[in-house]
């Protein structure tokens, strides 16, 4: 495993943003954050209605970012999540950084983590430390397709693997396009897709929207 590139502690900007996921301070909805909600510029998803072998999926999102948890063999479950290579795996969280992966990067890296998805979605919620849980109803088979493509993208690329402390991950370097109008939260709206998710609108933040009646049917569970 090779050594995280270190960010000198002289080069540190005093203007930083936070390094979301798995920060245990939760700041206050940032301006960001605001803008693009009141703008609409968040995602619905609708899970499928029928199911003939049903698995439990996750979304966690911890304010700008989003992960999804698939469940593995042996009853273990991965998160995975995409983001700035630079600032993520990283955690190089200086201003100047963050308005360069908003513009346009191709340092992108495929983080993953073992989690425990155990006890209640408030449970689940404290460990990984993320702000909201979303518990979905999907399609086996589509769960195995989908982890089976990610292990292997993240296998390809395994001599750039890194660990991170700042989120717990284990991060490679994967060649994909990542900007604004492209982050973590339009790549797991994909993901969703090919679980069989519906989605629908812009997904620049990670707050996904639902039909509380999928909730009534057992389709979607969230927390809080």
């Amino acid at each position: 495993m090779q050594a995280a590139e270190q960010v000198a502690p002289q080069q540190q900007s005093r203007l930083h943003f936070d390094i979301h996921p798995h920060a245990t301070v939760r700041p206050r909805k940032s301006i960001y954050h605001r803008i693009l909600t009141i703008a609409g510029f968040r995602a619905s998803i609708t899970p499928p209605v029928q199911v003939s072998d049903p698995v439990d999926v996750y979304l966690l999102s911890y304010g700008r970012h989003v992960g999804l948890v698939l469940p593995c063999s042996a009853g273990r479950h991965m998160e995975y999540g995409v983001g700035a290579w630079r600032f993520w795996a990283l955690g190089d969280t200086r201003f100047k950084v963050a308005v360069r992966a908003m513009l346009g990067t191709y340092q992108t890296t495929l983080g993953r983590r073992d989690v425990d998805v155990s006890g209640t979605l408030s449970d689940i919620r404290e460990r990984t430390k993320c702000r909201r849980v979303t518990r979905l109803v999907v399609e086996r088979r589509q769960t195995t397709s989908l982890r089976a493509k990610l292990d292997t993208r993240f296998a390809k690329a395994a001599h750039t693997r890194i660990f991170s402390p700042l989120n717990e991950m284990e991060h490679v370097k994967i060649f994909e396009r990542y900007h604004i109008a492209r982050n973590c939260n339009h790549m797991t709206a994909a993901w969703l897709r090919d679980l069989g998710v519906k989605t629908k609108g812009h997904a620049v933040t990670s707050r996904f929207r639902h039909d509380p009646r999928n909730e009534v049917a057992g389709r979607v569970t969230q927390f809080p």
